[in-house]
């Protein structure tokens, strides 16, 4: 039978066909003929996973990746001098939602800023250290070269034969020396060694002298009574 809006191939649809079709199917049936075979291939071809031939096309029709290895070598050495990584992110041109997605995503991005935070840790303590030690050097070239000073047992004993020795005494005799140096538990030796380094008894006779309202002479101040 042929109808009013029977195609004009309907014998050839017909046989394609194991039943009886409607008007509508052979009109669809109809209306795909007119494509080529290889138009459905390539639209079944883009509904598929990108192979490894055309993952390089497939790269350059979507987006850019953000968080590329030239930003994250970039950004770990900002951080590892003390940047912040805010501040990292916002002059390597990243956004902070990219950068903290990439962190939860990736094991080894969270390793290497955690290896470039113990860089600047390291950095600053040893900054610190060289601070310090330079502080230090500054503070010891300031110091002024102390004195030499006698010992405190050395003091006493002088103070000793000073005031407690009769001043009538032109020399000191050895026997208040020795008993001077044992009272105040200082060996002879000792005191021998600090009077001579510091001329202990020609200040001791220059105080006496002071103290009777006379001028110390050159001779009994350089009286010394022992060898």
């Amino acid at each position: 039978m042929i109808g009013k809006y029977d195609p004009p191939n309907k014998t050839t649809l017909l046989a394609r066909f194991n039943r009886t079709p409607s008007t509508v199917e052979l009109a669809v049936a109809a209306a795909e003929a007119q494509f080529p075979q290889k138009v459905k291939a390539d639209d079944d071809a883009s509904r598929a996973e990108v192979s490894e031939d055309s993952s390089s096309q497939a790269r350059k029709r979507g987006r850019k990746p953000v968080v590329t290895p030239e930003r994250v070598e970039m950004i770990c050495g900002l951080i590892a001098h003390g940047e912040s990584e805010k501040s990292a992110c916002v002059r390597a041109g990243i956004g902070l939602t990219a950068w903290n997605t990439a962190k939860r995503s990736y094991a080894s991005l969270r390793e290497r800023i955690a290896a470039a935070r113990d860089d600047w840790a390291r950095l600053r303590h040893a900054q610190h250290a060289a601070a310090l030690y330079e502080s230090q050097s500054m503070r010891a070239a300031n110091w002024k070269a102390l004195k030499p000073q006698p010992t405190h047992q050395a003091k006493l004993v002088a103070w000793h034969l000073t005031y407690r020795v009769p001043l009538h005494f032109a020399a000191i005799p050895e026997t208040d020396i020795k008993e001077a140096c044992e009272r105040f538990n200082l060996s002879l030796e000792t005191w021998t060694r600090q009077e001579r380094a510091f001329g202990l008894l020609k200040k001791v006779y220059a105080k006496r002298a002071k103290i009777r309202g006379e001028q110390p002479s050159s001779a009994t101040a350089n009286i010394i009574p022992w060898p």
